[in-house]
């Protein structure tokens, strides 16, 4: 079974992983299924913010 990866700019979760990370410490369902959208979020912000910082080195 393969491994499903988020991508974001050369940033990727592992969602698979992160899953089985949060079963391990009684996070389940619903609760998991947010806490992976928080993560993706997050994710998606550096990266914005990033590309902003790296665009405005670039002007």
């Amino acid at each position: 079974m393969g491994c499903v990866q988020a991508d974001m700019n050369g940033l990727s979760l592992d969602i698979s992983s992160a899953l089985a990370l949060m079963r391990e410490g009684g996070v389940s369902g619903w609760p998991a299924a947010q806490m992976l959208v928080a993560i993706r979020t997050g994710m998606a912000q550096a990266s914005n913010e990033k590309e902003a910082t790296d665009g405005a080195d670039a002007a």
